[in-house]
């Protein structure tokens, strides 16, 4: 079991690089990907609508301008080059990604290498059960490197592939400075000195360096939008986005992204029997194939991950689909349904329109927080009658009134949810389990709070000063319970000693039930995932719930009077989602919010340190927008 798919096949969604990144020269070489992949790979994340692609900055030598003589490896018709414009023959067949067994490299200057893909299919031995007419394309769209050398400076780029600078250490200086948090004026500092002044740069300001980046390949743009409310607010409201669409785009036309898409639901099994299933990204989950079943024969799936809900582009292309472009240039007619959100458990309650007194995914309430087996799902259809009850028996302008009668149904008050109009949304699929909050984040608030309980503040610092630490992790000089800013590494190195520290300390129970959560913990973070591995992660919750009296027991949960509080932990709720969740939508490991949580520093607090306070919000999308371009 040890050796099944093996650990370079088997990296998240958000991990995976190119398997055959030697093949590809950057901007010269365009891969053409036309075989079925073994592994789902990379699922898009519009997290606040800032998608991460490579923006161009890659060294070449020359640039495209001529595919000779290019033919279909399904069909064998001829594409003909036309003063740069590619003219299909319009009697071509439409061909399904499934059909194709070769890979085809198309190196723009020499014409068209075929070769063998060694990493095609799954591993042997293992069986993959595919949908059969997913992922079809039709016909020829627009290409990235169409888009490329439609930009203004393209020729001056056919020169000199680092215009607007001069050569390459020029350009490197720039993107240092660029991606630097330094002024305008640490900048001017910078480049008036002596030594800099007598670099062979092609700007001798800061102002001229900004001018530069603007000359630079655009990706999809930063914009933002006032935010119009009934009521007055102390400061005027901007939400600060970038088109979904858009994004997703450029995503999916980028050549050297060619190995991160997976179009195609598939099933895959550990041997031709087809007993044991062997889970990992999304599109090997059971919610894949469902959603592929109410698409259109041909339709390509785009699940999207989100974590805002400026939503409109994408409700649309999911309802009706849209025409996109892969690397190749052939396009498909894509649905992007939402597939998960990635957010905190106070945001999931507000999403599914519920209050902090029931489950946002399930029909548990604050009574049954404790129970080991989980409730039913909490369906959007049953949501959205609940918030009609409520809405015709009780006029929303009345808000005492209103509110009242919500509670009683545990709604939030919230009439209209933006997922009301998207079709196949539903907060108990799409709210899947998140490792940052609901495993590493619980562990700090509730196992640690037992511990320290039980074992005594002075007793847990003591033995943490007294650690010695390995490379890489935190050494905890002064103990931790006294500990205010914290990160999700630090919960994660508390929990690889937590056991140790209370051994031979707490009750032999009481170290049962908190080496089952760590355990569950650990075995949740697994890149993937067979039907015996699944046993063995709900088994290590089981132990839990049997042994959990004994945190009472040690008087490890104690309110301010000396009583015994109840088990009402919402996050001990959604534990029981998370083997449902693998087995729906695949790994969890790939829904973490440690992306979206640092974007809150790139996105939002350096673009708002940046500026100087005249047209903010217009220098805040500048900001963004140059970053972008470099990175």
């Amino acid at each position: 079991m040890n050796n099944i798919l093996p650990q370079p096949e088997i990296k998240t969604d958000f991990e995976r690089q190119s398997v055959h990144s030697e093949h590809v020269k950057p901007l010269l070489l365009m891969r053409v990907h036309l075989v079925k992949k073994a592994l789902s790979k990379v699922l898009f994340d519009t997290s606040n609508f800032q998608i991460c692609s490579c923006h161009l900055d890659q060294e070449r030598e020359h640039t495209p301008t001529e595919l000779l003589d290019m033919r279909c490896p399904s069909c064998g018709k001829c594409f003909k080059n036309d003063k740069d414009e590619l003219a299909f023959n319009k009697d071509m067949v439409i061909y399904n990604d499934m059909d194709m067994d070769v890979d085809v490299d198309v190196d723009m200057d020499a014409g068209i290498d075929v070769y063998e893909d060694e990493h095609a299919g799954v591993e042997a031995g293992y069986e993959e059960e595919v949908y059969d007419g997913a992922a079809k394309t039709y016909g020829i769209g627009t290409t990235f490197m169409k888009t490329f050398n439609s930009d203004e400076y393209a020729a001056e780029r056919m020169d000199n592939p680092y215009f607007p600078f001069t050569s390459k250490p020029d350009w490197e200086m720039a993107a240092f400075l660029l991606r630097s948090e330094l002024s305008m004026t640490d900048i001017d500092k910078y480049l008036h000195l002596e030594f800099t002044r007598k670099l062979p740069l092609s700007f001798r300001s800061s102002r001229e360096l900004r001018g530069h980046a603007e000359m630079l390949p655009s990706p999809p743009q930063w914009k933002y939008q006032t935010v119009l409310t009934e009521f007055l607010t102390t400061k005027t409201l901007r939400v600060f986005y970038q088109d979904a669409i858009e994004c997703l785009q450029s995503l999916l036309s980028h050549p050297l992204l060619v190995d991160s898409f997976d179009f195609i639901p598939q099933k895959v099994y550990e041997s031709a029997e087809c007993a044991v299933h062997i889970y990992y990204g999304f599109m090997t989950g059971d919610h894949a194939w469902e959603l592929q079943e109410r698409l259109p024969d041909g339709a390509t799936l785009l699940g999207v991950v989100l974590s805002s809900d400026k939503t409109k582009p994408l409700k649309q292309a999911a309802r009706l689909g849209v025409m996109m472009s892969n690397p190749a240039g052939f396009s498909r007619y894509c649905f992007m349904p939402l597939v998960t959100y990635v957010v905190d458990t106070s945001e999931e309650l507000a999403i599914a329109c519920i209050t902090m007194n029931a489950s946002p995914v399930t029909m548990a309430t604050r009574v049954n927080f404790r129970d080991s087996t989980r409730h039913p799902l909490r369906k959007e259809l049953s949501t959205l009658a609940n918030i009609r009850a409520v809405a015709n028996f009780v006029l929303p302008s009345e808000l005492t009134a209103f509110f009242e009668e919500c509670k009683q149904y545990f709604l939030n008050c919230v009439l209209t949810p933006f997922w009301l109009d998207w079709p196949t949304a539903d907060p108990s699929s799409f709210l899947t389990p998140e490792l940052l909050h609901h495993l590493h984040k619980m562990f700090w608030d509730h196992d640690l709070r037992w511990c320290i309980k039980v074992v005594g503040v002075k007793e847990i610092d003591f033995c943490f000063a007294l650690l010695q630490m390995c490379i890489g992790y935190r050494a905890f000089k002064e103990g931790i319970s006294d500990l205010k800013q914290t990160s999700g590494r630090d919960h994660r190195n508390v929990q690889c000693y937590i056991i140790g520290i209370i051994a031979n300390t707490a009750p032999v129970k009481f170290i049962t039930a908190i080496w089952a959560l760590v355990e569950f913990r650990y075995l949740a973070q697994a890149p993937w995932f067979t039907n015996e591995k699944l046993i063995e992660l709900d088994g290590s919750l089981r132990l839990f719930h049997r042994h959990k009296q004994s945190v009472i027991d040690a008087s490890a949960r104690q309110g301010k009077n000396g009583g015994i509080k109840p088990w009402a932990i919402p996050k001990l709720e959604l534990l029981q989602g998370v083997v449902p969740s693998i087995c729906s939508h695949g790994a969890i490991m790939q829904w973490s919010a440690d992306p979206t949580e640092h974007a809150h520093i790139t996105v939002v607090k350096q673009p708002a340190r940046a500026g100087n306070n005249h047209n903010h919000d217009t220098q805040v999308c500048r900001y963004l927008d140059r970053h972008d371009k470099v990175d």
